[in-house]
């Protein structure tokens, strides 16, 4: 009787010896498949079954970070040098031609450009479409600033200062708001707590 009651006591501790074991390997399995498996591994088929054969692998596999591409930062610009040198540059070249013709023939602008829009001629033409970009210059550069009094001082500048102000205005913008093109042609619109993409 004695015998019989060690063996079974036996057995029980054999048994519970075995679910605990189960335990912690279910445990051990469990909790390898929380283990993140790089994307790419997945696409090739190289990604392991995730289970664990020790603790020890399983501080491996959640120490290792996988390697991810460098990627550009979203909304990131290029250098904003070039177009701002080309903007320059046409400045220099319109001011030095208007102030040749200047010299030659004065100020008297207004009568010539509205005389050869009455001949229905080509230079009529010209003046006409060359009138209609001034007026949708005037017309951004008040609503991007909002239509406050400044905005309506700035559009009129616009509006007879043509390429002599929008050519210097748009590099000020590039540069106060560090090449940020949303906010060089949104202005007042963007929200301004936006991160800045450009240089």
């Amino acid at each position: 009787m004695a015998a019989a009651t060690t063996s079974a006591v036996s057995k029980r501790r054999d048994l519970g010896a075995e679910i605990e074991a189960d335990e912690g390997m279910f445990v051990q399995h469990r909790t390898c498949w929380s283990v993140p498996v790089h994307l790419a591994q997945l696409r090739d088929g190289k990604a392991q079954s995730g289970l664990c054969n020790s603790w020890e692998e399983l501080a491996q596999r959640s120490s290792s970070k996988p390697q991810l591409p460098p990627q550009q930062s979203r909304g990131r610009l290029p250098s904003m040098g070039p177009f701002r040198t080309l903007l320059i540059i046409l400045w220099l070249a319109l001011a030095t031609y208007t102030a040749v013709v200047i010299s030659r023939h004065g100020l008297g602008l207004l009568p010539i450009f509205f005389g050869d829009m009455a001949k229905l001629g080509w230079p009529g033409q010209f003046n006409l479409d060359f009138l209609c970009f001034l007026i949708l210059s005037a017309l951004w550069t008040a609503w991007r600033n909002g239509f406050t009094a400044i905005a309506l001082l700035l559009a009129l500048i616009a509006f007879f200062g043509g390429a002599g102000f929008l050519l210097p205005y748009i590099v000020f913008l590039t540069v106060r708001e560090r090449g940020n093109m949303s906010r060089v042609l949104i202005g007042a619109r963007t929200q301004r707590d936006e991160p800045f993409s450009g240089r």
